[in-house]
Order: C-alpha cells, then sequence, then structure tokens
C-alpha cells in the first residue's frame, strides 16, 4: 500500500489514533517531502519511538502561498467545502487581452475568469494562486450568475458541469467549430489594372479561356469602369488641382519639398486603389514633406475606392461559385500546403473534415479560406484545389486572422459516456444557444466589423495580393500550376512565402512556431 505524506498533513500529534503505528510501518513514502509534512513525520516517528515530540515548528494555521492574495487569517477563516472536478462553459472576445492563459502579470481570459471564480466563492482563498486543475466549489445554485456578475461583459460563463475525474478538455475534444466572416468585396474580381488582374486577362486570352472568364464575372459586370467614374467625377467636384499639377492659386511650394506629383488621371487612379489600404495605413509616404492638393486628391480617391467597394454586395452566382471551392475541402486529403512545418511526406500533414473540422493545424483554416476566396474572385476552376493535395509546394496566402473564431469544441466521444456508464450531463453548447448567438452579435461579430471598418484590414489583404509583382501566384490565373513550376523552379517556396508575409504584415505569425498542430486553426 503507497501513500503520500500529505495523508497525515491534517492530524496534530494528540489526535493521532492507535493504529497510525502499523499503518506507518506498511507505507513507502516518497524522497521528496514538504517541510511541513516532514515535521510532521519527525513528529510522528519521535511518538512512535516513545519520545516527547517537538512541535514548536507546527504552524496553527496554514501558511499563506507566495502569490496569494489573501492573509493567511483569512484563509484560515473561510469555511473549507468541497472541490468537483468540472468543465465550465464558456465565451469571450478577446479584445484588448495579451491572450487566452494566465500569464503572470499580464491581463488574459483565464486571468479575469480566476479572479471571477474566487469572488463567486467557486474558488477557496487558499487556492486563489493555484490554478493547476479546474476543481469548482459548486453547491451554490447560482453560482454561474454570480461568477457572471464579476466579469465584464465581453467574458460570458455559459454553465457548469460535473465531470469524470479524468476528464481533460484538450484530449476529450474530437472536433471543432470554426467561423470565419469577411466582407462581400473580399470576392470581387481583381482590379483589371492590378498586376494579378492582368495576368489573369494574359493567361486567359493564351488558354481560349476569355469568354468563360467573362462569363464567370458577368456579376460583376462593368463595376471597376464605373466605379472609376464615379471616383473621378468626385475628384472633380471635390479638388481644384491644375490638370499639368502645378500649385493651386495661393498655395507657395516648400522649397525645400521634393516634386509634387503629377495631377490624378484615371490610370494614376487606378494605382492610387492599388497602391494603398486605406487613409489610415497609407501616409507614410508623405511623411517628409508638406501635402498639396495632388496628394489629398490621391488620399481621396483611396478612400472613395474603400467606400465603393464596401457598397458591394455579393450575387448568388458568385455565393455559389464560393460555395463549389470550399465543396473541394471535404475529406481526407494531404493539407501540407495548408500549414507550415509540413512536408508531403509527413504523415501528420493529413487532416480529417467534416461538416465541422477535426484536428486542425498551424493556419489551415486561414489558408482554405484565403484559396477559396482567391479562386472564387480569379476566375479559377475549383478543380484547382484538389491539385493542392498533390507533392508540388505551394505557398498559400493566409487569409487575416482578423475573420476567424472558434465557435465551439465537440466532445462527441466524451458524451457518449457521460450519458451511459459516467452517468454525467454531455458537454453541449447547444443548450445556450440562445444566449451564445446574442452575445455572438454583440460582442464578437460588431468588434470584427468596427475593426475593419477602422483598419481596411480586408481591403489591404486583397490589394496586396493583386499587386504582389511575382509569378508566383500564377497557379491562380488560366495558366494553373504548372505555369506557376515553369516560372518558380527556382525559387524556394517557403522564402517566397516569407516574402509575401513581410508585404502582408504577417511576418511575425511563424516565428518560434514548434508544433503546427497547436495554431489557431
Amino acid at each position: 500500500m503507497r501513500t503520500t505524506p500529505t495523508l497525515f498533513s491534517r492530524w496534530l500529534p494528540t489526535q493521532i489514533p492507535q493504529r497510525a503505528t502499523l499503518f506507518l510501518r506498511r507505507t513507502t513514502l516518497p524522497i521528496k517531502l514538504a517541510r511541513r509534512d516532514l515535521h510532521l513525520l519527525q513528529t510522528l516517528a519521535a511518538l512512535l519511538r516513545g519520545q516527547s515530540p517537538n512541535t514548536s515548528g507546527i504552524p496553527d494555521h496554514p501558511r499563506k502561498p507566495k502569490n496569494n492574495p489573501f492573509s493567511a487569517e483569512e484563509i484560515a477563516a473561510e469555511e473549507r467545502r468541497p472541490k468537483k472536478k468540472v468543465a465550465v462553459l464558456f465565451g469571450y472576445s478577446g479584445t484588448g487581452y495579451r491572450g487566452l492563459q494566465i500569464n503572470n502579470e499580464e491581463k488574459t481570459i483565464e486571468g479575469d475568469v480566476m479572479k471571477a471564480f474566487i469572488a463567486a466563492g467557486a474558488i477557496s482563498k487558499a487556492n486563489a494562486d493555484d490554478p493547476k486543475s479546474l476543481k469548482l466549489i459548486v453547491e451554490d445554485d447560482h453560482v454561474v450568475e454570480k461568477i457572471n456578475e464579476n466579469l465584464p461583459p465581453q467574458i460570458r460563463v455559459w454553465g457548469i458541469q460535473r465531470t469524470n475525474k479524468g476528464f481533460s478538455c484538450y484530449q476529450s475534444c474530437d472536433s471543432r467549430w470554426y467561423e470565419y466572416l469577411l466582407p462581400s468585396y473580399s470576392l470581387l474580381p481583381p482590379h483589371p489594372d492590378s498586376y494579378l488582374g492582368k495576368k489573369i486577362a494574359e493567361f486567359a486570352l493564351e488558354k481560349g479561356t476569355v469568354e468563360e472568364l467573362r462569363e464567370k464575372n458577368a456579376d460583376v459586370g462593368d463595376y471597376w469602369k464605373e466605379t472609376r467614374a464615379t471616383v473621378m467625377e468626385r475628384l472633380k467636384l471635390s479638388v481644384d488641382v491644375p490638370i499639368d499639377g502645378a500649385p493651386a492659386a495661393g498655395v507657395e511650394p516648400e522649397t525645400s519639398a521634393p516634386e509634387p506629383p503629377k495631377a490624378p488621371s484615371p490610370e494614376s487612379a487606378a494605382e492610387a486603389e492599388q497602391g494603398a489600404a486605406g487613409d489610415a495605413q497609407d501616409n507614410t509616404g508623405f511623411a517628409q514633406r508638406e501635402l498639396g492638393p495632388v496628394d489629398f486628391a490621391l488620399r481621396d480617391i483611396k478612400l472613395a475606392y474603400v467606400a465603393a467597394k464596401r457598397r458591394y454586395r455579393i450575387s448568388p452566382a458568385r455565393l455559389q461559385r464560393l460555395q463549389s471551392a470550399l465543396d473541394a475541402y471535404p475529406g481526407t486529403h494531404n493539407f501540407h500546403n495548408y500549414t507550415v512545418q509540413k512536408s508531403f511526406k509527413d504523415p501528420d500533414g493529413v487532416a480529417f473534415l467534416k461538416v465541422h473540422g477535426q484536428s486542425f493545424m498551424m493556419h489551415q483554416i486561414r489558408k482554405m479560406v484565403g484559396l477559396a476566396t482567391l479562386v472564387t474572385r480569379c476566375g479559377t476552376n475549383p478543380a484547382l484545389i484538389n491539385e493542392t493535395y498533390e507533392a508540388t509546394p505551394i505557398a498559400i496566402p493566409k487569409a487575416p486572422a482578423l475573420g476567424l473564431l472558434l465557435e465551439r469544441p465537440v466532445f462527441q466521444s466524451y458524451n457518449s459516456k457521460a450519458t451511459g456508464t459516467l452517468e454525467r450531463e454531455p458537454i453541449d453548447f447547444a443548450k445556450y444557444d440562445d444566449a451564445i448567438e446574442p452575445f455572438k452579435r454583440e460582442h464578437i461579430y460588431t468588434r470584427i466589423f468596427e475593426h475593419e471598418e477602422r483598419e481596411h484590414t480586408f481591403h489591404g489583404f486583397y490589394q496586396q495580393i493583386d499587386s504582389f509583382r511575382s509569378d508566383f501566384f500564377l497557379w491562380i490565373t488560366p495558366g494553373g500550376i504548372a505555369a506557376a513550376k515553369l516560372r518558380q523552379s527556382a525559387t524556394d517556396v517557403a522564402e517566397t512565402e516569407k516574402a509575401l508575409n513581410k508585404q502582408l504584415g504577417q511576418e511575425d505569425e511563424d516565428d518560434d512556431v514548434a508544433n503546427p498542430e497547436e495554431g489557431e486553426g
């Protein structure tokens, strides 16, 4: 029979039962002992030898842990209540936080949840600094309400359910539901004057698919021409710039300033739309000189294009094209092109997709969204997606992280045991949908929309893709993967993807990646 010395830590010398002598002699103790437990064992040994024990070193109350915010007196005065192994179902918006897990003094989601547990009495004061496993005091029928009263509105606990002692939310999770939100204009075809737009037209002419491409873009029609006309009309009405680019009347040029750019033209308007992600992200070019009328005109052009794109609404035909691209993902495939640090021959490069995803790898969902949207907006045959499962390495761009959210985990295998032999309630988020859906709209969707409105994240991402001057993306054109391989035979895909990530502002996302399976999807 084996036990640990903590078994004796609740005994005072005067309370040792008579049978302790035989019990102790049959016990094999670990070598590593806490100081308090070692002192108690020395006391027990002295009693068994018939000697007078030295009890001066035994504290009268539990010692205050190093980082516990409560005093030893507060801890000793608190009533001891039983703790139960539980699963806490909760949702949150991470805006303003430095991650999910407790991390020293950083503001994290788990840090605030832990404080709420303590304030609600679900965690004792003695355990306030020891978040090793989730065992809560759940005797109070209103414990969930009390926890939520101590949480900010962007974190909500839906429910608390008893589990068996061996439950692990990480190991017991069979699959996960993810959602990805993106604005409709993300599916607009590339601007015809952009690098990618020109290459698509060139390869369509070379492959004889011009008419097919025109039919795929029939729902968009002359969108870009009409938008350009609208923008230029607005420019003429709101900006007084001489056609020769000279300073406007009453404006003295700076002697030390660089030569101002020429007056905007329809061509420069298109370049302006392609060259920036909005006024908030494109002030660096004018940082070294005074802004002139032409500078403000170019800024207005960019903002006008962004505003026009936001007014676009996807047609049913284009939405069906997106669905056709997504339909190429379900099944068992080699997704080595959709993650990092995976080769075609690596058996771990295979993930399994059903209606929801199982075993997602680092960046996999964002790359799946990135490719599906490129196939839709570029008029590419969805069959191209099947070629990405082959050995040819392709650096697929990651769609912005802004639109991705984990909707809920699924514990199907555990639930089968819970409702059977364990006699426990299943862990099912669907029971709380009436509370979850309004929370998502108010605290998650709204924050995504506000961020996009302010930062133009999706506009910037697709604009950078369209203007990335490299043959690297020729596989998305009618030329297919073969065309890209002919022009990229000497280019290392990893280095090209690194350069692309740098241009897209995603260069830090793959740093120190030790386990691609543990990404956000």
